[in-house]
């Protein structure tokens, strides 16, 4: 069955079928059905997330979509697994906004990632380190992996009180002949000693410390992060909370355990 393309802008100004543009498909048979057809363009709206916000600003009312909205606002995010389509999306978003001049010398970036690819990964990080702009990073949620080393890079790095932050060594699967395993294997320990070094940067922890804690995945509380030199505070209501170990995190009250109950089922 033959299948044409449907495209919609906002109705307000256009409500037309355009076949070199493509966004919905539906059948021949559909055309003639003007029911379903706006209810092609009302789903295709929404799938894109072309939602329209008023704004005020110097008293005119201006239409602008979410997306731009957040834009101008100098906001990115890095939701998900960190891939080459995620990071390819960040960067057009933040050349977008860099070459209008939307920047008022720095940008934010919420992070609540567990991680990712480590090429895609260290992409980002170069086109967010490598300009004249002060890189605010939040990490919320999860932050684990690749995510916790984007976090780290921030000029001003903070994160939600119930951030989970994970590092850990790179991982990979190696297959194919022994000389592709050999060649993919020092591959691999390339990105772990430089991601090693890096994180000593960053941190200021040493390489040799950054080796020992990653050789197993090292889960941190946001405050133990700032210990550690991972991010520099914690948001709160009062804006942010001072270092305080809470050792009931890790280890269970033994008062709490009935261990006689517990014997009678042994």
């Amino acid at each position: 069955m033959k299948s044409i393309n449907i495209y919609s802008k906002t109705l307000k100004y256009y409500n037309f079928i355009n076949l070199n543009k493509s966004m919905i498909k539906i059948t021949s048979k559909d055309c003639f059905n003007h029911k379903k057809i706006y209810n092609y363009n009302f789903y295709s709206k929404k799938i894109f997330n072309r939602k329209k916000i008023s704004m005020k600003r110097s008293m005119i009312e201006d239409n602008m979509d979410l997306e731009n909205f957040i834009l101008s606002n100098n906001f990115f995010f890095c939701f998900g697994d960190i891939n080459e389509v995620m990071v390819n999306m960040i960067i057009n978003d933040f050349m977008y906004s860099s070459l209008n001049n939307n920047f008022k010398d720095y940008c934010k970036i919420l992070i609540n990632s567990p991680g990712g690819d480590v090429v895609a990964g260290l992409a980002l990080y170069d086109v967010l380190t490598l300009n004249n702009y002060k890189l605010n990073t939040i990490g919320l949620g999860v932050t684990a992996s690749m995510a916790a080393f984007l976090l780290a890079c921030g000029n001003r790095r903070i994160a939600f009180p119930n951030t989970r932050i994970m590092i850990h060594q790179p991982l990979g699967v190696i297959y194919g002949t022994i000389t592709e395993i050999e060649i993919q294997a020092k591959e691999l320990i390339f990105h772990k000693n430089n991601l090693n070094y890096l994180l000593s940067k960053l941190t200021g922890q040493s390489v040799s410390k950054i080796e020992r804690d990653t050789t197993r995945d090292k889960f941190l509380t946001p405050l133990e992060a700032v210990e550690y030199g991972l991010i520099d505070n914690v948001i709160s209501s009062n804006k942010t909370m001072t270092y305080k170990k809470f050792s009931y995190l890790k280890f269970s009250k033994l008062s709490m355990i009935n261990w006689d109950e517990i014997n009678n089922f042994i």
